[in-house]
């Protein structure tokens, strides 16, 4: 039996940029659910034959995602881990994978 990878069609978005993420992480702002303005677009990905998204740079940095400062922590100029959860049972509804290299504190495959 193949592996489910090889027959997935992939998307990636780069949710810093998608987001509208500020350029600077300040490490101290109260972390703002960004990643939520994806769930509007779940249905288009759908339609496009999506069944698989890659979804990064994620983890807390201190500007453009690429240099990790936390490989725990969802950038807080995301959301927080359990933002990163609710969009991946929102994906996983639509019968969508998610791809993020986020390691969640909860025992939830993504």
């Amino acid at each position: 039996m193949a592996h489910w990878a090889y027959d997935a069609f992939f998307y990636h978005i780069y949710p810093f940029g998608f987001c509208g993420a500020p350029f600077e992480n300040d490490f101290c702002s109260p972390p703002e659910p960004r990643l939520e303005q994806l769930y509007p677009w779940i249905d288009h990905l759908k339609q496009l034959g999506v069944n698989a998204l890659y979804l990064g740079p994620l983890f807390e940095s201190t500007s453009h995602g690429y240099d990790t400062a936390d490989y725990f922590q969802v950038d807080r100029r995301l959301g927080s881990n359990k933002t990163l959860t609710d969009l991946s049972t929102r994906l996983h509804q639509k019968g969508i994978r998610l791809v993020s290299g986020a390691r969640l504190q909860q025992a939830q495959p993504l």
